[in-house]
């Protein structure tokens, strides 16, 4: 399902703002996504762990696209809208009837509402932001940069950013986003991936990018790789025997996966060893690496854009243990 980020004032529970936030959210703006099946999604809805101005710029730069409502003025969201702007993401205005849109943003998609009931009723904002929607579909939601020459702000030109423990990164749905929100490529390396095997709906979502054109490979350690035995400390308490048979179940499981779809393979490491785990996709890397000496699941996490000297490194790491065990 597609998904836009709605840049909206919001206000405090029971306020004006919030009253009219709601209503321009329910009545114009989710009934326009509708016939599309995308999702809309707004700040205040975002129920996951982690700093909640990262989870909005990572929605501005990853979702399809983004409606921004003006009324107000408020400085956040002008704020997020210059972001999205740099992005080079598609966007729609929405600004109440009697506000004067800013003299630098004049041209771009605009609709100016009102919440009379013979508006909804007739549909006539909705089937306003359908028509711009339908032009947007036309040209795949790529857009021109606002300001001409401007370099997109995209995630393949983030270098390297910390994050902290693979926790902090989000819930399920926003690591699925990874494959998700991706068009070429989905490649995903570690020692048994038992996380990824047991997402939700993991296996319906991978056959459905790769149907679409999505070139997935998965790599994993062999359960016979004789580097397995150096790799597991007492003190984690996991035994060997234990990483065997998930590494066996899990291949089984991808492999399974993989016949059902010529754009998915599945291989095992038994020439080299995998250190880490690394999940790539068309704009960044996040890498996992295992160490040794950790008890207690403590696993960082660096993200790293398509650009980066680590994307390229760690690609050429997965390039080479791909090829050796074919």
């Amino acid at each position: 399902m597609r998904k836009c980020f709605v840049i909206s004032p919001i206000g405090e529970e029971g306020s004006k703002v919030r009253q009219h936030a709601d209503d321009v959210f329910d009545f114009i703006i989710e009934p326009a996504l509708k016939p599309f099946d995308i999702e809309p999604v707004r700040s205040d809805k975002i129920h996951e762990t982690g700093k909640i101005s990262t989870q909005i710029y990572n929605a501005i730069q990853t979702h399809d696209l983004c409606i921004v409502v003006l009324s107000f003025e408020n400085p956040n969201v002008f704020y997020e809208l210059a972001v999205a702007q740099c992005a080079v993401r598609p966007v729609i205005i929405l600004i109440e009837e009697g506000n004067r849109l800013p003299f630098d943003i004049q041209d771009e998609r605009s609709v100016f509402y009102d919440l009379k009931a013979r508006s909804y009723v007739e549909r006539t904002y909705i089937n306003r932001i359908i028509e711009i929607i339908r032009m947007l579909e036309e040209n795949d939601y790529k857009v021109e940069p606002s300001i001409p020459g401007f370099k997109p702000l995209d995630e393949k030109d983030i270098t390297l950013d910390f994050l902290g423990q693979t926790q902090n990164y989000g819930s399920h749905d926003v690591w699925s986003d990874i494959y998700k929100n991706t068009k070429e490529r989905f490649y995903l390396m570690g020692i048994n991936l038992d996380g990824w095997r047991r997402g939700k709906d993991f296996e319906k979502h991978m056959l459905n990018k790769a149907h679409e054109g999505l070139d997935v490979k998965i790599l994993m350690m062999h359960e016979e790789n004789s580097a397995l035995d150096q790799m597991m400390y007492e003190k984690t308490g996991i035994s060997i025997e234990k990483v065997r048979n998930d590494i066996k179940f899990n291949y089984n499981t991808f492999s399974e996966i993989a016949e059902k779809s010529e754009n998915i393979e599945v291989r095992r490491v038994l020439n080299g060893t995998i250190k880490c785990t690394a999940v790539f996709n068309d704009y960044f890397t996040l890498y996992m690496p295992h160490l040794y000496s950790q008890k207690g699941g403590y696993i960082p996490l660096w993200k790293a854009g398509r650009n980066s000297y680590l994307y390229n490194l760690l690609m050429e790491e997965f390039e080479t243990l791909w090829n050796i065990n074919e």
